[in-house]
């Protein structure tokens, strides 16, 4: 058995020695998609819903999200949306993808939802549609503001580690 850090016979220096057991540790500290998920369906609160009802049920359509910076993909956004009536609930849908291509993919998540609540033959009234178009408007804005953040933060923590 080796005593070096690649576990070979080569001598490494002592500061990439510590690099290659701090990006491990990083690395195993860091959740894998399926835990980003978890998250985000765990922390729904229902602040990101629009109701698809049809017939006489109430269907509503919860999402939440999640800004990462993972160390090896960097940023990335963990979102689940949640199909909630009276009956049952299950997943609308999930995923990952990279912070740069979240807007494109993201931001009309809830407004796609919405817009299968708007073809439904249901009676809307003013307040529920102006609830449902607030939640459609804090959804992007909230999406695009964690981001920012968290390329701010992201970006400030490269700056110390260059100027180390």
């Amino acid at each position: 058995m080796s005593h070096y850090p690649d576990n070979s016979n080569n001598v490494i220096c002592p500061s990439a020695a510590w690099d290659t057991y701090c990006e491990a540790e990083e690395r195993a500290n860091t959740p894998d998609d399926e835990e980003m998920i978890k998250e985000v369906r765990d922390s729904i609160t229902g602040k990101y819903e629009v109701s698809v009802s049809g017939d006489s049920e109430d269907w509503r359509v919860s999402a939440g999200f999640l800004v990462y910076d993972h160390p090896d993909d960097g940023l990335i956004v963990a979102y689940h949306a949640i199909l909630d009536s009276s009956h049952f609930t299950q997943t609308a849908e999930e995923g990952v993808v990279p912070a740069d291509q979240a807007p494109q993919s993201l931001l009309g998540l809830l407004e796609y939802w919405l817009e299968i609540g708007l073809q439904q033959d249901c009676n809307w009234t003013k307040r529920e549609l102006d609830d449902a178009n607030a939640a459609v408007t804090r959804w992007r804005e909230d999406l695009k503001a964690e981001i920012d953040k968290a390329r701010r933060i992201s970006e400030k923590g490269r700056d110390n580690e260059e100027a180390r």
